[in-house]
């Protein structure tokens, strides 16, 4: 019987195991995850009123649901310090990585290392992390308290800029 591990249960994870299921229906799959809750930045990287896209966690949560008997998730387990990837590579016939984005564009300044050294400053990632009640994004990880932030500069027009933008103009109870 062939046995896979995948690495972060994120979108890429949850599509990889449901593409095992159908392409090895008798095989048994263990998705590892470093968070305490599974599906990565559709919990914790999407703006909380996108609801239409949050919503594939339904479709996540159903997957693991109807193949309790051969999909497994186990969390706050960091490979490389929890366990080595060596050690998964001897256990399973495959190991998959579908770690994500496991870093963000830095904002280049006069000072060489993006600002992120100056209080205050905070990339989109960390932002909208924070904001999405990530478990590692507190104020104390952060270094301000974004809750008594009066004012704000965003740089950048992407979606995830007007997402930080329309969060921050919200009222504190929505």
């Amino acid at each position: 019987m062939l046995r896979f591990a995948i690495v972060g249960s994120g979108p890429s994870g949850c599509y990889a195991a449901s593409a095992l299921l159908r392409t090895f229906p008798s095989s048994k799959i263990d998705v590892i995850d470093a968070l305490p809750t599974p599906f990565g930045l559709i919990r914790y990287g999407v703006a909380p009123d996108h609801l239409h896209a949050k919503n594939v966690t339904n479709q996540f949560s159903s997957l693991f649901d109807k193949n309790a008997s051969v999909l497994r998730w186990y969390g706050n387990i960091r490979v490389g310090h929890d366990v080595l990837l060596s050690e998964l590579q001897r256990i399973y016939s495959a190991v998959i990585l579908a770690t994500g984005a496991s870093s963000e564009r830095t904002l280049n300044s006069t000072s060489g290392n993006g600002g992120s050294h100056i209080k205050g400053i905070l990339n989109a990632r960390d932002f909208v992390a924070w904001y999405n009640g990530h478990p590692l994004y507190s104020k104390e990880r952060l270094g301000i308290d974004l809750k008594r932030v009066e004012s704000v500069g965003i740089i950048g027009n992407g979606n995830v800029a007007i997402d930080v933008a329309r969060i921050l103009v919200k009222d504190t109870n929505e």
